[in-house]
């Protein structure tokens, strides 16, 4: 699309098809074309009764060095370009477009220099084109689609990147559980994940979730934070996978025996001690007189006798499993 001058205003309108894409939300503006095109309409039909939009120095070369070209907008014209979040650097001459320019959405980066100068050898690069180009690059979005190049640095830094950020939406929120902005459509999605607080009391605290709600968007964490957070208190959620305490406590408990026998370890002592409390049962006999009647502990049998001294009124006998597990059978 064209660029347009509404003559009763006097304000150029510079559409966003207008300019060249570079790449993500930044566009260029070639200010030589920019002047030719207005010289155009300013020499049509509907613009030759008007004043001009601008003047135009060219290139001067002095002394073997080419001095760039300068437009200036004039006799009170201004600039707009079509709204929207993006960045427009103009390009090719030295100009006032940025004094001249109705603020919106989109921002405006020019490259003036009073020793711009246009090289036939060289790379033309000055310090001040560095510090730009740092600008430009430290600044850049990095999106999937404009930096998803295998084994690129933008790729491999998208990447470090790749945590979900959102924010405390609770009005009475704990130490445990809180709402949040956080959105998906599947229950404990963000389970055994990071969650670090990126500001307010609990800046760089981090915690484990243990229970993520998709109806509530609600998340509880495996251990308690030092202090509620608060409405607003924004996160990350890292995409590292972490077994909660009470996992992690489930897991030694109840490991088989069989798989916990590496030589020093608990897992040995505690077999070898319960072992060694069978092999004592086995072979001790042992009497208590208790009222109405007496316990008798003899090999792998504990018995409990009636006064009398004769009746067997219950019998516990001690074995083991399958899998080597001390068991109890009661016999009456």
């Amino acid at each position: 699309m064209a660029i347009s001058v509404n003559w009763a205003t006097k304000v150029i309108s510079v559409p966003q098809s207008y300019l060249s894409h570079l790449g993500g939300v930044i566009y260029e503006l070639d200010l030589d074309a920019l002047r030719l095109d207005l010289k155009a309409l300013e020499a049509g039909e509907a613009g030759m009764s008007f004043l001009d939009t601008h003047s135009h120095n060219t290139t001067v070369t002095l002394g073997g060095v080419t001095l760039a070209r300068v437009v200036e907008f004039i006799n009170g014209y201004t600039v707009t370009f079509e709204d929207g979040q993006y960045a427009v650097e103009a390009k090719g001459a030295n100009s006032n477009i940025a004094d001249v320019m109705n603020l919106n959405q989109v921002s405006l980066r020019t490259f003036n220099s009073a020793g711009l100068i246009v090289h036939i050898q060289g790379s033309g690069v000055t310090e001040q084109d560095k510090l730009d180009i740092a600008d430009r690059v430290w600044d850049e979005l990095l999106t999937g689609a404009s930096h998803n190049l295998p084994t690129s640095a933008g790729r491999r830094l998208r990447q470090l990147g790749d945590v979900v950020a959102g924010s405390v939406n609770d009005g009475s929120p704990t130490t445990e559980v809180f709402i949040t902005t956080i959105s998906s459509s599947y229950d404990d999605f963000y389970n055994d994940q990071y969650i670090r607080f990126i500001d307010g009391n609990l800046a760089g605290i981090v915690r484990v979730i243990k229970d993520y709600d998709s109806g509530t968007q609600e998340i509880t964490v495996s251990e308690a934070l030092p202090v509620a957070p608060e409405d607003g208190d924004e996160f990350d959620i890292l995409p590292v996978h972490i077994h909660t305490i009470e996992q992690i406590a489930k897991e030694i408990w109840e490991t088989p025996t069989g798989q916990a026998e590496a030589s020093g370890s608990v897992g040995e002592r505690l077999k070898d001690i319960a072992d060694d409390v069978l092999a004592i049962l086995s072979d001790v006999t042992f009497i208590k007189n208790v009222e109405g009647g007496k316990w008798e502990i003899s090999g792998n049998d504990m018995i409990f006798y009636m006064a009398d001294n004769v009746t067997e009124v219950m019998r516990f006998t001690i074995a083991r499993d399958g899998d080597g597990n001390p068991i109890m059978r009661t016999r009456q």
